[in-house]
Protein backbone atom coordinates (compact mmCIF):
# COMPACT_ATOMS: atom_id res chain seq x y z
CA UNK A 1 0.00 0.00 0.00
CA UNK A 2 3.00 2.44 1.15
CA UNK A 3 4.68 1.75 -2.28
CA UNK A 4 1.64 2.60 -4.51
CA UNK A 5 1.11 5.83 -2.29
CA UNK A 6 4.49 6.87 -3.32
CA UNK A 7 3.81 6.12 -6.81
CA UNK A 8 0.74 8.26 -6.91
CA UNK A 9 2.82 11.35 -5.26
CA UNK A 10 5.80 10.61 -7.61
CA UNK A 11 3.38 10.84 -10.69
CA UNK A 12 1.63 13.97 -9.34
CA UNK A 13 5.07 16.12 -8.50
CA UNK A 14 6.20 14.86 -12.04
CA UNK A 15 3.05 16.19 -13.73
CA UNK A 16 2.96 19.73 -11.94
CA UNK A 17 6.51 19.68 -13.27
CA UNK A 18 5.15 19.30 -17.04
CA UNK A 19 2.67 21.95 -16.19
CA UNK A 20 5.22 24.85 -14.77
CA UNK A 21 7.33 23.72 -18.39
CA UNK A 22 4.14 24.33 -20.55
CA UNK A 23 3.14 27.37 -18.73
CA UNK A 24 6.82 28.52 -19.12
CA UNK A 25 6.14 27.88 -22.89
CA UNK A 26 3.35 29.56 -23.72
CA UNK A 27 4.72 32.84 -21.76
CA UNK A 28 7.82 32.96 -23.48
CA UNK A 29 5.56 32.46 -26.75
CA UNK A 30 3.10 35.06 -25.97
CA UNK A 31 5.33 37.72 -24.20
CA UNK A 32 9.55 37.24 -24.10
CA UNK A 33 10.46 39.43 -21.68
CA UNK A 34 13.63 39.81 -19.77
CA UNK A 35 12.18 37.82 -16.86
CA UNK A 36 12.33 34.58 -19.17
CA UNK A 37 15.27 32.49 -18.74
CA UNK A 38 17.69 32.83 -21.96
CA UNK A 39 17.85 28.80 -22.26
CA UNK A 40 13.61 28.56 -22.60
CA UNK A 41 13.60 31.69 -25.10
CA UNK A 42 16.52 29.79 -26.74
CA UNK A 43 14.25 26.64 -26.78
CA UNK A 44 11.10 28.27 -28.03
CA UNK A 45 12.78 29.91 -30.64
CA UNK A 46 14.36 26.92 -32.02
CA UNK A 47 11.89 24.15 -32.12
CA UNK A 48 14.26 22.00 -33.90
CA UNK A 49 16.21 21.60 -30.34
CA UNK A 50 16.01 18.20 -28.53
CA UNK A 51 16.20 19.06 -25.00
CA UNK A 52 16.74 17.24 -21.56
CA UNK A 53 16.24 19.59 -18.57
CA UNK A 54 16.85 19.43 -14.65
CA UNK A 55 13.54 20.38 -13.17
CA UNK A 56 13.73 22.73 -9.83
CA UNK A 57 11.56 21.72 -7.09
CA UNK A 58 9.05 23.98 -5.71
CA UNK A 59 7.69 24.50 -2.06
CA UNK A 60 4.78 22.45 -3.13
CA UNK A 61 6.55 20.04 -4.75
CA UNK A 62 8.94 19.45 -1.35
CA UNK A 63 6.28 19.86 0.84
CA UNK A 64 4.58 16.73 -1.09
CA UNK A 65 8.02 14.86 -1.01
CA UNK A 66 8.09 14.99 2.79
CA UNK A 67 5.06 13.14 2.55
CA UNK A 68 6.38 10.20 1.10
CA UNK A 69 9.65 10.50 3.05
CA UNK A 70 11.87 12.96 5.00
CA UNK A 71 14.96 11.05 4.11
CA UNK A 72 14.12 10.41 0.51
CA UNK A 73 15.88 12.11 -2.67
CA UNK A 74 13.85 12.65 -6.36
CA UNK A 75 15.24 14.09 -9.09
CA UNK A 76 13.15 14.97 -12.28
CA UNK A 77 14.03 15.81 -15.61
CA UNK A 78 11.91 17.34 -18.32
CA UNK A 79 12.53 16.54 -22.05
CA UNK A 80 10.78 17.73 -25.12
CA UNK A 81 11.69 16.04 -28.54
CA UNK A 82 10.92 17.53 -32.21
CA UNK A 83 12.73 15.26 -34.32
CA UNK A 84 11.82 11.56 -35.05
CA UNK A 85 12.41 10.09 -31.53
CA UNK A 86 10.19 7.37 -30.68
CA UNK A 87 11.36 6.12 -27.57
CA UNK A 88 13.05 7.01 -24.42
CA UNK A 89 15.05 4.71 -21.94
CA UNK A 90 15.30 4.90 -18.17
CA UNK A 91 17.68 2.45 -16.42
CA UNK A 92 20.37 2.00 -13.62
CA UNK A 93 23.78 0.11 -13.70
CA UNK A 94 25.30 -1.53 -10.36
CA UNK A 95 29.19 -1.07 -9.77
CA UNK A 96 31.60 -2.34 -6.81
CA UNK A 97 34.99 -1.55 -7.09
CA UNK A 98 34.24 -0.65 -10.79
CA UNK A 99 32.56 -4.00 -11.55
CA UNK A 100 29.30 -3.82 -13.69
CA UNK A 101 27.30 -5.94 -10.99
CA UNK A 102 23.52 -5.35 -12.62
CA UNK A 103 21.67 -3.08 -15.14
CA UNK A 104 18.34 -2.41 -13.40
CA UNK A 105 14.89 -1.38 -14.16
CA UNK A 106 14.91 -0.45 -17.80
CA UNK A 107 11.61 1.61 -18.63
CA UNK A 108 11.36 1.86 -22.56
CA UNK A 109 8.42 4.82 -22.77
CA UNK A 110 6.91 5.39 -26.11
CA UNK A 111 6.82 9.34 -26.71
CA UNK A 112 6.49 9.18 -30.53
CA UNK A 113 2.50 10.72 -30.15
CA UNK A 114 3.05 13.60 -27.13
CA UNK A 115 6.62 14.92 -28.12
CA UNK A 116 7.85 15.73 -24.18
CA UNK A 117 7.67 14.52 -20.74
CA UNK A 118 9.31 14.17 -17.59
CA UNK A 119 11.96 11.23 -15.81
CA UNK A 120 12.43 10.94 -12.28
CA UNK A 121 14.94 9.29 -10.36
CA UNK A 122 13.81 8.32 -6.53
CA UNK A 123 16.27 6.83 -4.00
CA UNK A 124 14.40 6.17 -0.94
CA UNK A 125 16.17 5.52 2.73
CA UNK A 126 15.07 2.08 3.17
CA UNK A 127 17.38 0.39 -0.54
CA UNK A 128 14.53 1.55 -2.68
CA UNK A 129 14.21 2.83 -6.03
CA UNK A 130 11.81 4.13 -8.49
CA UNK A 131 12.29 4.90 -11.61
CA UNK A 132 9.22 6.68 -13.24
CA UNK A 133 8.31 8.26 -16.90
CA UNK A 134 5.39 10.17 -17.53
CA UNK A 135 4.38 12.59 -20.51
CA UNK A 136 1.27 13.95 -18.75
CA UNK A 137 -1.19 11.51 -19.57
CA UNK A 138 0.43 8.32 -19.26
CA UNK A 139 3.08 6.86 -16.69
CA UNK A 140 5.29 4.13 -16.10
CA UNK A 141 7.09 3.30 -12.33
CA UNK A 142 9.32 0.12 -12.15
CA UNK A 143 10.65 -0.06 -8.59
CA UNK A 144 13.85 -2.13 -7.03
CA UNK A 145 15.51 -2.94 -4.07
CA UNK A 146 19.01 -1.84 -4.30
CA UNK A 147 22.15 -3.36 -2.39
CA UNK A 148 22.02 -1.87 1.41
CA UNK A 149 24.92 -0.22 2.62
CA UNK A 150 24.83 -2.53 6.00
CA UNK A 151 25.32 -5.40 3.80
CA UNK A 152 28.63 -4.34 2.40
CA UNK A 153 29.81 -2.65 6.05
CA UNK A 154 29.71 -3.92 9.74
CA UNK A 155 28.48 -1.61 12.36
CA UNK A 156 31.53 -0.35 13.08
CA UNK A 157 33.39 0.77 9.87
CA UNK A 158 33.00 4.40 8.60
CA UNK A 159 31.62 5.15 5.60
CA UNK A 160 30.58 8.27 3.29
CA UNK A 161 28.39 8.66 0.33
CA UNK A 162 27.69 11.24 -2.48
CA UNK A 163 25.30 12.39 -4.99
CA UNK A 164 26.45 13.88 -8.01
CA UNK A 165 23.60 15.04 -10.79
CA UNK A 166 23.08 16.68 -14.17
CA UNK A 167 22.49 20.32 -13.20
CA UNK A 168 22.54 22.31 -16.59
CA UNK A 169 20.15 21.60 -19.78
CA UNK A 170 21.34 19.03 -22.28
CA UNK A 171 20.79 18.35 -25.90
CA UNK A 172 19.58 15.10 -26.96
CA UNK A 173 21.36 12.89 -29.21
CA UNK A 174 19.32 9.80 -30.77
CA UNK A 175 20.79 6.58 -28.96
CA UNK A 176 23.34 8.42 -27.03
CA UNK A 177 23.80 7.50 -23.15
CA UNK A 178 22.80 10.19 -20.86
CA UNK A 179 24.30 9.99 -17.38
CA UNK A 180 21.55 11.71 -14.83
CA UNK A 181 22.74 11.11 -11.46
CA UNK A 182 25.37 9.37 -9.84
CA UNK A 183 25.67 7.83 -6.40
CA UNK A 184 28.46 6.30 -4.41
CA UNK A 185 29.48 5.27 -0.93
CA UNK A 186 33.47 4.63 -0.20
CA UNK A 187 34.87 3.91 3.36
CA UNK A 188 36.10 6.67 4.87
CA UNK A 189 35.26 10.28 6.21
CA UNK A 190 35.15 11.57 2.74
CA UNK A 191 33.77 11.27 -0.83
CA UNK A 192 34.13 13.58 -3.38
CA UNK A 193 32.06 12.83 -7.03
CA UNK A 194 32.82 14.54 -10.08
CA UNK A 195 29.98 15.14 -12.91
CA UNK A 196 28.03 12.13 -13.65
CA UNK A 197 29.35 12.64 -17.61
CA UNK A 198 32.69 11.99 -16.46
CA UNK A 199 31.79 8.51 -15.28
CA UNK A 200 30.02 7.49 -18.72
CA UNK A 201 33.50 8.13 -20.08
CA UNK A 202 36.20 6.93 -17.64
CA UNK A 203 34.50 3.93 -16.05
CA UNK A 204 37.48 2.47 -14.84
CA UNK A 205 37.70 5.33 -12.47
CA UNK A 206 34.33 3.65 -10.45
CA UNK A 207 36.70 1.44 -9.15
CA UNK A 208 37.29 4.09 -6.26
CA UNK A 209 34.53 3.09 -4.45
CA UNK A 210 32.68 0.19 -3.01
CA UNK A 211 29.33 0.67 -4.36
CA UNK A 212 27.92 3.29 -7.01
CA UNK A 213 24.97 3.63 -8.90
CA UNK A 214 24.64 5.41 -12.27
CA UNK A 215 21.36 6.33 -13.37
CA UNK A 216 21.04 7.00 -17.14
CA UNK A 217 18.68 7.44 -20.28
CA UNK A 218 18.76 7.53 -23.71
CA UNK A 219 16.27 8.78 -26.50
CA UNK A 220 15.41 6.71 -29.82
Amino acid sequence: MKRAFITILIQIVLIMSLSSCSKQSNIATEEPSSTISNQTQSVSSNPSIDLLSPYVLTKSDKDLIKMISSDSNIYIYDFVVNSEIKQVTLWYEEYQKGEKIKSGLPIRFDIDQIKKGSLSIFLDSNNEVKLTTTDGINAQTNTDDITSISSIYNDSTNYAMDISKLEQNTNIETDKDIPLIIYAVNKGDKIELKSPSFYINNKRDLNEFDLAYLFLCKFS
